[in-house]
C-alpha cells in the first residue's frame, strides 16, 4: 500500500454516480490566478519548478493538499518515542494512457496532479514544515486550520478512489473504496476537508468536485460547501478515525473549534499538559464543546460504523467495539457518544439537530440537565418485549411474474472487478440479464469485503408492521417495524424488526396478534407512526422490563433542514450510584405517544456521568 497509482487520464465524476469519458485534462481546474488571501503559509512549494518559496513573497493564491502518509511511502514507527518516518523509494507509478508509465517519488506525483489541475503553489506539510525541526513542526500545526482555511481548494488525494466498471462506455464513481480508504479512517484529514472552502476529491483513476460528493450518502457532509455541521456530525466522523498519538485526536477537533482552545490554551501549553494530563485535557475538550452544542447527545446504535469497518473484522476478534477507534478511551463520559455513533446530516435529507433547550450546564465529566422526564418503563411490556420469528404471521405468496416488480434501477456490475483496467465485452447481455430480475436500489456507498454491491432496503417489498392505538384520541395507526426483501426470509431483516418490536414496547401498548405484512406496492395506502428507538444498550430485569430507563421529553431536536419533521428526544438510565447514563434517543411526531394520557412530570434535575 504505500505507494500510490495514479493514471493521467481520469474519469470525472460531475453528477450523482456516474461517471463521463475518460479525460487527458480535467475538464474543471483551478482558475489561472487566484486571489491572495489575508493569511498566507510561512512556506509553499511553486509548481513550476517544486522549489521552496516564502508564502509572503507570492502575490497569488495557493491550494493545498490533504492525503494519508500511508500512501506517500514507506513509514516506520519508533516504538519507544512514538515518533514516525518516511522512506519514500520513488515507486509511485504515473500512468498515461494504456502502455507508457513511470515511476517518481511523491514530490513527482504532486507536481504532475498540480500541473493537470493548473495550480501554481501548493502547499502539503512534508515540503512544507520542517519534519526534523520540533519547535517549528509544532508552531506549524497551530496555524493548519488557517492553513486549509485559506486555501483557494485542496485536493483530497485517495488512492483507493476509482471508478467501477459497469459497461464499455460506462464507469460508476466507487463510494465504497472512499470510504473503505485510509483518507477516510484518519482524523487530521476530516479536520482539513471540514475547513476547505473548495474540495477536488482525487483517486486512482476518477475525481470530483465537492458540490457532487456532497450528494454522495454517508460522505456528503464533509464536502457541502459551504459547511454546514453541528457536534453530532462532526462527532460522528471524528470517532470512527484514528490518529498515530492519542492528543492528535484533541488537537484535531480543537482545530475545527480553534475558538474551544484558544480561551483556555495556547498550542505551546496544550503538548505539555497533554502529555501529563491527556485524559484531564480530552475530557475538557468534550465538556467546551458540549457547552457549546448539545447536539453531541445525538447519537443510538452502530449503523455506518460496521459497514465502515467490516473488511477489519477478523474470526479472532469479531466484536465491533474493538474496531471502533473511540472505544479506546473509555474513560469518556456517557455523554460524549463514545459507547454509540452519532447522527450525521446529510446535504438533501437533512440531519442537523438543534434544540433550543439551555437550562444545563457541562463541568468537566458531567452534563447537568433540568428537564421534564418520563419514565419509560410500564407494566404492559411484561410479556410482549421480544419477537422470534415463528411468532410472525404467514409470509405473503410471492410470484416471479408479478407485473408490480417493474422498477427503474441504474446500472451496475455486482460481483465485477473495481478495477479499471478489467475487460467487459459481454457487458450488454449481462445488462439484458439484470433487467429480468426483481431490482433494488444500488446503494454503492457501503464498502463490503466481498466487493460485492449493496443494496439498501429503500426499496424491499415487504413492509412488517403492528397496528397500535395512540393513547390520547383512541386513532389507531400503524408503526413500521422493518421492511424485508421478496422472499421476506432475511436473517438479518428479522434481527432489525425484533429489535426496532422490543424497543417500541417501551413506548406504547403493543401486541403481537396486531402485527401484519404489507406488499409495498399494493396502492392502498395506511397512516404511518414513527417512533425510532436508538439505543446503545438495554438492560432488563427478571420481568424482561427495562429498568430505570428517562425520555428528556424536555430536550427535542428538531431538524433545522426539516420542518415538519421528527423530534428526537435523548434517553438515560439511572446508575446504582444516583447519577445517570446517556444511552442514546427516540425519534418520534409526537409526544403524546410517551405519556399514556397522562400529563407531563415537572421538571427535574439529572445529572448524566
Amino acid at each position: 500500500m504505500p505507494y500510490t497509482t495514479y493514471h493521467t487520464e481520469q474519469w470525472y465524476n460531475s453528477y450523482g454516480m456516474e461517471a463521463n469519458k475518460q479525460n487527458t485534462l480535467p475538464p474543471r481546474v483551478v482558475p489561472d490566478k487566484l486571489t491572495r488571501p489575508e493569511f498566507m503559509p510561512t512556506r509553499l512549494v511553486r509548481v513550476s519548478d517544486m522549489e521552496f518559496v516564502s508564502g509572503a513573497k507570492v502575490d497569488e493564491g495557493y491550494c493545498a493538499i490533504s492525503y494519508s502518509w500511508n500512501w506517500s511511502g514507506e513509514i516506520s514507527l519508533d516504538e519507544t518515542t512514538g515518533e514516525s518516518s518516511l522512506t519514500d523509494n520513488g515507486q509511485h507509478k504515473i500512468i498515461f494512457g494504456q502502455d507508457q508509465h513511470k515511476l517518481v517519488k511523491f514530490e513527482g506525483l504532486i507536481e504532475q496532479i498540480c500541473r493537470q489541475f493548473n495550480i501554481r503553489y501548493i502547499w502539503y506539510d512534508q515540503m512544507c514544515i520542517n519534519q526534523d525541526d520540533p519547535l517549528e513542526k509544532r508552531k506549524e500545526i497551530g496555524r493548519i486550520h488557517r492553513v486549509y482555511r485559506n486555501a483557494y481548494c485542496t485536493i483530497a488525494l485517495v488512492p483507493e478512489f476509482q471508478a467501477r466498471k459497469v459497461s464499455s462506455r460506462i464507469r460508476y464513481a466507487d463510494i465504497s473504496s472512499l470510504i473503505s480508504s485510509s483518507w477516510f479512517k484518519r482524523m487530521w484529514t476530516l479536520e482539513e476537508v471540514l475547513l476547505s472552502s473548495r474540495v477536488i476529491v482525487v483517486g486512482r483513476n476518477v475525481h470530483t468536485w465537492h458540490d457532487t460528493a456532497s450528494r454522495w450518502l454517508h460522505v456528503g457532509a464533509i464536502f457541502e460547501k459551504p459547511s454546514r455541521y453541528n457536534a453530532s456530525t462532526i462527532l460522528h466522523y471524528a470517532h470512527i478515525r484514528d490518529t498515530t498519538r492519542n492528543h492528535d485526536r484533541v488537537f484535531a477537533l480543537f482545530k475545527i473549534y480553534p475558538d474551544l482552545v484558544e480561551e483556555v490554551y495556547n498550542y505551546d501549553d496544550l503538548t505539555y499538559i497533554m502529555a501529563e494530563q491527556f485524559d484531564t485535557v480530552m475530557i475538557g475538550c468534550y465538556e467546551r464543546l458540549a457547552n457549546k452544542d448539545l447536539s453531541i447527545l445525538c447519537f443510538g446504535n452502530y449503523n455506518v460504523y460496521q459497514y465502515i469497518v467490516e473488511n477489519e473484522v477478523t474470526e479472532e476478534m469479531f466484536d465491533l467495539q474493538h474496531y471502533i477507534p473511540i472505544r479506546r478511551f473509555g474513560f469518556l463520559p456517557s455523554w460524549t457518544g463514545v459507547e454509540g455513533e452519532h447522527f450525521h446530516h446529510n446535504c438533501d435529507s437533512g440531519g442537523l439537530w438543534e434544540t433550543d433547550f439551555h437550562d444545563y450546564h457541562v463541568f468537566r465529566s458531567i452534563l447537568q440537565v433540568t428537564c421534564v422526564g418520563i419514565p419509560l418503563h410500564p407494566s404492559y411490556v411484561n410479556n410482549i418485549s421480544t419477537l422470534q420469528q415463528d411468532e410472525l404471521p404467514p409470509i405473503p405468496e410471492y410470484s416471479e411474474n408479478d407485473e408490480n416488480l417493474e422498477r427503474q434501477q441504474p446500472g451496475s456490475s455486482v460481483g465485477d472487478d473495481p478495477g479499471e483496467d478489467d475487460d467487459c465485452d459481454d457487458c450488454d447481455n449481462k445488462d439484458a440479464n439484470r433487467r429480468q430480475k426483481p431490482e433494488y436500489r444500488l446503494d454503492d456507498t457501503l464498502p463490503r469485503s466481498d466487493n460485492t454491491t449493496v443494496f439498501e432496503d429503500i426499496d424491499k417489498r415487504w413492509e412488517l408492521s403492528i397496528e397500535v392505538q395512540e393513547p390520547r384520541n383512541n386513532e389507531r395507526k400503524f408503526v413500521l417495524l422493518g421492511r424485508f426483501g421478496e422472499a421476506a426470509r432475511d436473517d438479518a431483516d428479522f434481527q432489525r424488526a425484533a429489535m426496532n418490536f422490543q424497543l417500541l414496547s417501551l413506548f406504547i401498548p403493543i401486541q403481537k396478534e396486531n402485527i401484519s405484512w404489507r406488499d409495498r406496492h399494493d396502492s392502498t395506502e395506511r397512516a404511518y407512526a414513527s417512533i425510532g428507538p436508538s439505543f446503545t444498550e438495554y438492560k432488563t430485569d427478571d420481568n424482561n422490563i427495562l429498568q430505570d430507563y428517562i425520555l428528556l421529553a424536555g430536550i427535542p431536536f428538531r431538524d433545522r433542514c426539516d420542518v415538519e419533521g421528527l423530534t428526537l428526544y435523548p434517553v438515560i438510565r439511572k446508575l446504582e450510584n444516583g447519577y445517570y447514563k446517556a444511552v442514546g434517543t427516540v425519534g418520534a411526531f409526537d409526544i403524546d405517544y410517551f405519556l399514556n394520557g397522562d400529563t407531563l412530570p415537572p421538571a427535574q434535575e439529572y445529572r448524566i456521568q
